[in-house]
């Protein structure tokens, strides 16, 4: 059997949905622990997702590998022109390498720029 490299990419979705989701993974596809496909077959875009960034600062810091912020302009739920205010609000607490992670690094491995 060859094994196939996949990866999920969600938008506009909630960084507190993936553990969720992998806390029910049924056991039997187990064999891998869930959250270790975080920031490689499952990643996540976010935009004023609070309750996500609050996991990421105090019990989930592997959630900082697979989410890639995002402003979504021009669009209705845009974030623009305050998105540094948003950006900041969100990510007080982090480590300076999670944040990197999350405005850059990681849209950056995943796309290859």
């Amino acid at each position: 059997m060859t094994a196939v490299a996949s990866r999920i990419i969600s938008a506009d979705c909630h960084i507190n949905e993936p553990p969720w989701v992998f806390d029910r993974v049924p056991d039997k596809f187990k064999a891998t622990a869930p959250s270790e496909y975080c920031g490689t077959n499952v990643l996540v875009t976010s935009l004023d997702d609070y309750v996500g960034y609050d996991l990421i600062r105090t019990g989930w810091p592997q959630l900082a590998d697979m989410v890639m912020y995002s402003t979504d302009y021009p669009h209705s739920l845009c974030l623009w022109p305050d998105t540094r205010d948003y950006v900041a609000k969100l990510m007080h607490g982090l480590t300076p390498e999670q944040k990197d992670k999350i405005c850059f690094g990681n849209a950056a491995r995943v796309y290859n720029i």
